[in-house]
């Protein structure tokens, strides 16, 4: 099952606080170490079916670049790659 996840910090920015809430308050799940050894490499796991996840992700590229606010992908839940 592949798994998705958002970058904790990166939320927090203040131009991101509302779309993240949105799009991630309802599905947020466990904290995961998507980059580890990284300061901020915490992340949120999103905590729902496959689709739903791509889509929320999806919307999250159309209005952020990849620096801006990261996101990443698992296909196994222990090595995350970010997307």
């Amino acid at each position: 099952m592949t798994s998705y996840a958002v970058s904790l910090v990166d939320m927090t920015k203040p131009e991101f606080i509302l779309q993240c809430q949105f799009l991630v308050g309802p599905v947020r799940g466990e904290i995961i170490d998507a980059e580890p050894g990284q300061f901020a490499g915490a992340a949120i796991r999103l905590d729902c079916d496959e689709e739903r996840a791509k889509a929320i992700v999806a919307v999250i590229r159309i209005a952020t670049r990849k620096e801006r606010l990261r996101c990443y992908k698992s296909e196994t839940g222990n090595s995350w790659k970010r997307i």
